[in-house]
């Protein structure tokens, strides 16, 4: 005789696990990486930056350490806390006069832009396109310390 099988399903999933990793970020538990930058440090977590940025995951799975600390240099701390909102919450509410140093931020960390992306290629049509890259990639560099 086949034993039954129950279907569990956790109502509002998603918002449930948005809230939590948003809890998570603004009260620093469990927190595994510090990124410095601007004079600033913020405490996040691996997983979750590895998720949303190709950067990160690359970064990490180079430099494996419990708790490395990543020195991103000529970034603005605003950026980063931008970033690092976008990646747990998918929505982040930025002024036009922080946008372009938001994307090049963006674009240098390589953060995912599956959902935002169309936004991201109108706003970046109305800049020199070469000279936008040639500024993300020329002005910073980051430094990694375990």
């Amino acid at each position: 005789m086949a034993a039954d099988h129950f279907c569990l399903k956790w109502n509002n999933y998603p918002l449930n696990m948005v809230t939590e990793l948003d809890s998570l970020r603004t009260s620093e538990d469990l927190v595994d990486v510090t990124l410095s930058c601007d004079g600033q440090l913020f405490k996040a977590h691996k997983v979750v930056l590895s998720m949303c940025s190709t950067y990160f995951r690359n970064v990490f799975k180079d430099n494996p350490c419990r708790h490395p600390v990543v020195i991103l240099k000529d970034i603005n701390q605003d950026d980063v806390q931008h970033c690092s909102i976008l990646c747990i919450n998918g929505t982040v509410y930025i002024s036009e006069k922080k946008l372009e140093s938001f994307l090049r931020t963006a674009e240098l960390l390589q953060i995912k832009r599956s959902s935002w992306g169309s936004f991201y290629h109108k706003y970046r049509s109305r800049v020199n396109p070469n000279e936008f890259r040639e500024k993300c990639y020329a002005s910073t560099t980051a430094t990694f310390y375990q």
